[in-house]
């Protein structure tokens, strides 16, 4: 029902009037949520104040402190935006999520806080195959699994298969600097309810760097989450992390001929309560797996909770700084 409320309230949307941007105003909400009330479903108009505008505890003198419109399904308590493009019922606007919102209502309105979607709706999964050369660099193959908030821009960057290529070889170099993509396959961007896969084949010139000790191979993608995360020591006001998240990615190594493991990283573990790092390192015959995962299960870090989640993130970092370190190759 989520999903056929949520389509209704996307078709109806893009039918309102023609040159306007269905999400300029409040009226075409309006219009849109008095079209979709005459069917199955119990709409009722939700006015937002988008995260980025901060929260509000009190009812407001004037509505103009509220910015767009969307919809409320109260049988499901369910919020939608009809009006955002490239989203399905269970993709709920990262701007939308943990926010003040106005509920109006044919007996009266009542000011709420919209919810914040848990770490898996918004994850990202990744299983990576390594061949790696005793240069350091390598051949990857890569299956990508993409669910939540960021699914969307997804679609809305990918839909064009004539540009797919190269604007997704153009986005990956932001994870393996100087990667060059053969092929990639991607299913999700035309069916709204269900999450985008990448599968994609890629010649990387640097996986590993080597040193006098051999080939230091990293574990993961991740690094540095200090510097992403709690780059300042202190902050006067809370920090705004905009949604929950869940990082995982499986990583399987083979090793170079000439090549032996010198040093296998132990991994570790790290709680808090905002969330869970974790990395487990395997080996079995010529191939290392690595498991890592980053869970942030809080969307928001109050200013005076800010040097415990700092603390969280120079611990996970301190894991993250192990190699696995492979000999041989001279």
């Amino acid at each position: 029902m989520a999903a056929s409320a949520h389509e209704t309230l996307q078709r109806h949307a893009s039918l309102s009037r023609p040159g306007r941007d269905p999400r300029s105003t409040s009226m075409s909400a309006s219009e849109t949520i008095e079209r979709v009330v005459h069917g199955d479903a119990d709409v009722q108009i939700g006015q937002p104040r988008r995260r980025l505008s901060g929260l509000r505890s009190d009812l407001p003198a004037s509505l103009s402190v509220f910015d767009h419109a969307i919809a409320y399904v109260p049988e499901l308590d369910l919020y939608l935006d009809g009006t955002a493009e490239f989203s399905g019922s269970t993709e709920f606007p990262q701007m939308d999520q943990g926010v003040t919102v106005l509920v109006v209502g044919p007996n009266g309105a009542e000011l709420r806080r919209s919810p914040v979607m848990s770490p898996d709706h918004n994850a990202r999964e990744r299983r990576i195959t390594i061949d790696l050369a005793a240069d350091g660099a390598g051949r990857i193959e890569v299956n990508e699994t993409v669910r939540g908030h960021e699914a969307p821009s997804w679609r809305s960057t990918y839909q064009a298969e004539g540009t797919r290529l190269d604007r997704f070889e153009r986005a990956m170099r932001n994870t393996f600097s100087g990667i060059e993509v053969d092929s990639v396959e991607m299913t999700g961007l035309t069916d709204y309810e269900v999450p985008v896969t990448a599968h994609y084949r890629a010649s990387v010139p640097q996986l590993a760097v080597r040193d006098a000790d051999g080939l230091r191979v990293p574990l993961t993608v991740m690094g540095d989450l200090v510097r992403l995360l709690a780059r300042t020591e202190t902050r006067e006001h809370a920090f705004d992390l905009g949604a929950t998240t869940r990082y995982v990615e499986d990583r399987t190594i083979r090793i170079p001929a000439g090549h032996d493991v010198a040093t296998l990283p132990e991994g570790g573990r790290v709680e808090s309560p905002f969330g869970v790092f974790l990395v487990t390192v395997t080996r079995e015959a010529r191939t290392v797996t690595v498991h890592s995962e980053l869970t942030l299960s809080r969307d928001r870090v109050e200013a005076s909770e800010y040097a415990e989640f700092r603390a969280f993130i120079q611990r996970a970092d301190s894991v993250l700084r192990q190699r696995l370190t492979l000999s041989g190759g001279r």
